[in-house]
């Protein structure tokens, strides 16, 4: 499939994938689009391969790989260029210490709630977009740092290992098929850094509740908060389509993802902010598919301008006076009336006779050498009349170029 045609299936997909969107208002799940395509491999991780939490050059990493680690590809998704996987050993994620329980093994916490989400910085703002896969309860992770040990853990920002079945962003030429799939998928089984999910006897929380709310305000202060930050995430996804051009895609799927944050998950708020996720990518993708089309066209005529100029070159090599001569032959010297007159011949035929009034050339040093020349015209050529025979154009040279020949007298 060369780039023209990739680019329309492309635009004919993202076209698809806007309209399901559009045409979906309520659920629990993002719709298909963000989901990766293709049965899951196993492959090995260039040197510096970086695990991102977006379809994007510029997301946060979360992890970078060493080189020749294990990871389990799911497929491509709505980002061009993009796999999302899951790394051998889990991701380096940051998570609300409110929602971790310390475990009977030192520095493994179980999660104790649903939905709890992980992020690449320790912040919940729009410059810490999280990962799509969330922690749910039971979920083991094990201790890498804390952000403040002055604060208590329930209040503080905890960095950790997630469970390897956390999922991020690779680009596909920073991986390489296993070529054993069997092989890797016995050394996946024991990679795992945290130990499986187990089920706790522990109420669910929610993790989409503010931090800090109990009881019934959870319910009161919750969809108020989430409906501010849905308008707000509206209006800026209201800007980005009213100038396509300076259009923030990430920003707008960062100001949705912390409107689903917010919102319980079965709300109608978190719905919105679903769809407004989905939009946003599809916009997202339709924008490179766009600045693909651009380059493809300046391609495009580069290469049509590149041909002209070769048949252009083509055209000039096939004829005699390559578009830079008024003359051009072999020289060749008749004696008429007691002086040297000379002819260019070409073809079996003489074409011009020449002379140099200015002296610059001695003309016959050139006896016997294919040349070209540039001359005034100093008489045009004449047809045969009673009496007088034919004569070609007379070329007083001014520049003489040897294209071929040793000198000899040609036979």
């Amino acid at each position: 499939m060369d780039g023209r045609t990739s680019i329309v299936f492309r635009v004919f997909g993202g076209l698809l994938a806007l309209g399901a969107t559009l045409g979906s208002v309520t659920g629990a799940t993002a719709p298909a689009l963000t989901a990766p395509q293709g049965t899951p491999y196993f492959a090995r991780a260039k040197a510096g391969a970086v695990i991102r939490n977006f379809q994007d050059r510029q997301a946060d990493g979360m992890r970078t790989m060493k080189g020749d680690e294990l990871l389990r590809v799911h497929g491509t998704g709505a980002g061009v260029g993009f796999l999302q996987v899951e790394a051998a050993g889990g991701l380096e994620v940051w998570v609300y210490g409110q929602y971790l329980k310390p475990t009977t093994e030192q520095g493994v916490y179980s999660v104790t709630a649903k939905g709890v989400l992980m992020r690449p910085k320790a912040s919940s703002g729009s410059g810490s977009m999280p990962l799509t896969t969330k922690l749910q309860r039971g979920d083991r992770v094990r201790l890498i740092a804390r952000s403040d040990t002055s604060k208590p853990m329930k209040e503080d920002w905890v960095h950790v290992w997630s469970p390897q079945t956390a999922r991020g962003w690779v680009l596909a030429s920073e991986v390489v098929r296993a070529a054993n799939q069997s092989e890797a998928g016995t050394a996946w089984k024991t990679t795992a850094v945290v130990r499986p999910s187990v089920p706790l006897p522990v109420k669910s929380v929610d993790a989409s509740a503010p931090t800090g709310a109990k009881g019934p305000a959870v319910a009161k202060k919750a969809p108020s908060r989430a409906q501010a930050a849905l308008r707000a995430a509206d209006e800026l996804s209201a800007k980005a389509k009213a100038n396509p051009s300076a259009a923030d895609h990430v920003a707008v799927i960062a100001a949705y993802q912390a409107v689903i944050e917010l919102a319980p998950e079965d709300s109608a708020v978190a719905d919105f902010a679903r769809r407004g996720v989905s939009e946003a990518m599809v916009r997202a993708e339709m924008a490179g598919i766009q600045a693909d089309i651009a380059q493809a066209e300046v391609e495009r005529l580069n290469k049509i301008e590149a041909i002209r100029a070769q048949d252009e070159a083509n055209d000039l090599a096939r004829m005699p006076l390559w578009g830079r001569f008024n003359g051009r032959g072999w020289l060749e010297t008749e004696v008429v009336g007691n002086e040297d007159h000379f002819y260019l011949r070409w073809g079996g035929d003489r074409t011009a006779e020449i002379t140099c009034s200015s002296g610059r050339y001695d003309l016959a040093s050139f006896q016997g050498f294919e040349i070209g020349v540039n001359g005034a015209t100093a008489r045009s050529a004449t047809g045969t009349s009673v009496g007088r025979p034919a004569l070609p154009m007379l070329l007083d040279l001014y520049r003489i170029e040897v294209i071929s020949g040793t000198g000899a007298k040609p036979r």
